[in-house]
């Protein structure tokens, strides 16, 4: 019942985060106070040794200890006081000048006189407050208050590497974070909806915490405040991903509601994706062609992977159609079409993984032989889906694993592990003659503190470790049938995996030398196949 009405309740819950570590300070005193202080109220009387003092020119660099989503409280003494306060995500960010695009991360603020503040929005690990006016600064505490989504896990991950365990743990707790009012790409930078990346992120939710109402939210919300369904979110190849991931919620769960309600939106999909194949079955998506920021100016590139995503999203189309009861024999004529045409790759892994997941063509021969190239974690997300598993799980390591190598406790939405080779921690101050792989990194639209580290399409390993490793794939539309066919990597000992299906869980437990064994609600029909290969496009519907 809500206390006003027409109001909207917020279903995320609050959670207040001691500072961890003071990493920095100049002309302070009695920092440690802040230290594990778990103080939310203001307090009249002074207490002997309660407050931290900033003289003027002062400053502090507090450490919550891992990346969160929300503000900061501040309670300070008797002085007013103005503060500098800066947001980072990492060391060097709250250190220099953080990013101001979609959050507010450097502001000048008053503190009211014995009281507190509360302030920010974003996402941060870290942050730098200096006494900018022309007195002391009096903190009694500093504490950041954490903004999520309080959902239980319904999936799980565990094997006998412990390094795998991290990567699947922290990818999971990257996309909560981004799981806010709906599915955003970033906590600190790109607060949005994104339709193209919506399909990782889906993948990533169904894994670990199943068919929950913000997936639905995420997919309506894109159309329903979008007025060129050609081009969802301001890009044509966009408004295809849209459909891609409407047809995986629905192939996978066989929660037809949405798409239901969707009708009209995939009616109107259909006639324009279906415009978009030319006669001899070459792809005319319209502007902004957009596949990724690394193959952006190779117009071949962009042309071979473009290709494979309007075929798939026909045979996206096709499938929501039939569920509808649709008829549009044009969708059908114009899949033949494409799939006569299938331009070559260019030696670049992500149109050859999407044509192969898309079921346009086999090119998983050729990614074999392909130099690995500098990815976001959207697009790495599907070439390590078609990679044979040992090297998958050899790139997962060298990407995943190296951010954790640095610091992250969040995934970032690009990340080049060759400059990684020679760069400090995130939460460290630069260090003279090292790469300072956040605010002195990056390429297009990740550049510098620009560069989001806590990024919702990063979240993929948390669906990609448990289906690859136990060949997950889903043959039929609505989840009732499942094929399980285990490709485990020959160093692992164990593999555990829960996985949020139709009406249940499944659970799977593999150890070397023992028969897999498999849990599956009622309803749910398991085939083992020793024989599929659990590398194609089946599973990642």
């Amino acid at each position: 019942m809500s206390f006003y009405p027409g109001a909207l309740r917020d279903e995320r819950v609050r959670e207040f985060l001691p500072c961890r570590r003071v990493v920095w300070q100049r002309n302070s005193s009695q920092s440690e106070v802040l230290v594990g202080n778990q103080l939310l109220q203001p307090i009249l009387e002074n207490t002997f040794g309660s407050l931290v003092r900033l003289e003027p020119g002062g400053a502090l660099l507090l450490d919550f200890g891992c990346e969160l989503h929300g503000g900061v409280r501040i309670i300070n003494g008797t002085p007013p006081g103005r503060i500098r306060l800066r947001f980072g995500e990492s060391v060097s960010e709250a250190m220099g000048e953080p990013d101001q695009e979609h959050a507010i991360h450097d502001e000048v603020l008053q503190l009211p006189t014995m009281g507190m503040l509360e302030y920010g929005n974003t996402g941060f690990r870290f942050i730098r407050i200096d006494a900018v006016g022309d007195g002391a600064v009096e903190l009694r505490n500093v504490l950041a208050v954490a903004l999520f989504r309080d959902l239980p896990r319904r999936g799980a991950f565990r094997c006998s590497d412990s390094e795998l365990n991290r990567i699947w743990e922290t990818a999971a707790y990257t996309l909560q974070l981004n799981m806010q009012d709906y599915l955003w790409d970033g906590i600190k930078r790109d607060r949005l909806v994104w339709c193209g990346d919506l399909y990782v992120e889906i993948a990533a939710v169904l894994a670990v915490f199943g068919d929950v109402r913000i997936i639905a939210d995420s997919l309506d919300f894109a159309v329903r405040h979008t007025p060129d369904p050609g081009r969802l979110g301001g890009i044509a190849s966009f408004s295809l991903w849209w459909l891609i991931a409407l047809d995986r919620y629905a192939f996978v769960t066989g929660n037809v509601a949405l798409l239901q309600r969707e009708r009209d939106m995939v009616e109107q999909l259909c006639r324009i994706i279906v415009s978009q194949v030319a006669e001899d079955g070459r792809e005319q998506i319209g502007a902004m062609r957009f596949l990724d920021w690394y193959s952006h100016d190779d117009e071949a590139v962009k042309h071979a992977g473009l290709q494979a995503v309007l075929y798939w999203a026909l045979r996206a189309a096709e499938r929501c159609g039939k569920v509808l009861g649709l008829d549009f024999a044009g969708v059908s004529a114009a899949i033949e079409k494409v799939r006569c045409h299938q331009p070559e790759c260019r030696s670049n892994p992500v149109p050859a993984a999407l044509q192969t997941l898309s079921g346009l063509c086999d090119r998983r021969k050729e990614l074999s032989t392909m130099h690995p190239q500098r990815l976001d974690m959207f697009s790495s997300f599907f070439v390590l889906k078609t990679l044979p598993l040992p090297e998958m799980l050899r790139q997962l390591r060298r990407q995943w694993g190296g951010m954790l190598s640095l610091g992250a406790t969040t995934f970032w939405e690009e990340f080049d592990p060759v400059r990684a080779r020679n760069a400090g921690r995130i939460d460290e101050l630069p260090v003279a003659g090292k790469c300072e792989i956040h605010s002195g990194a990056g390429d297009h639209c990740y550049k510098g503190n620009r560069r989001s580290l806590c990024h919702g399409w990063a979240s993929g390993p948390a669906a990609l470790l448990p289906e690859r490793l136990f060949g997950i794939r889903y043959p039929e539309p609505g989840g009732r049938t499942i094929i399980v066919a285990p490709e485990i990597d020959g160093e692992l000992e164990f593999v555990d995996a829960a996985i949020p299906v139709r009406d249940g869980i499944l659970e799977l437990h593999w150890e070397k030398g023992k028969e897999l064994h498999v849990e599956s609600p009622r309803g749910v029909r398991v085939v083992h196949d020793a024989d599929a290969a659990s590398g194609n496009g089946g599973s990642m519907r």
